[in-house]
């Protein structure tokens, strides 16, 4: 039997699904695996007002910026989204 690493299961996820959420304490060390997992995908920190502000205002053209997937961080900065 083959074990699988967390990297091996993101990238399987990945394949399969259009959205994974990562949930776990803050600063348990989320962000670095997903970042060199998917190393090809944009960075979107919601820690900053204007990625917030733009979701808030148009939440679709947000969206459409990253047509071939991101990085989501630091969501709960945006409950509605």
């Amino acid at each position: 039997m083959i074990k699988q690493t967390p990297e091996t299961k993101l990238k399987l996820f990945r394949r399969q699904l259009p959205i994974i959420k990562l949930i776990d304490l803050r600063q348990s060390g989320k962000t670095t695996p997903v970042k060199h997992v998917f190393d090809t995908l944009d960075y979107v920190l919601f820690k900053g007002p204007d990625n917030r502000v733009f979701n808030q205002i148009n939440p679709l053209g947000f969206l459409s910026t990253y047509d071939k997937g991101a990085i989501i961080d630091e969501r709960q900065g945006v409950p509605a989204f």
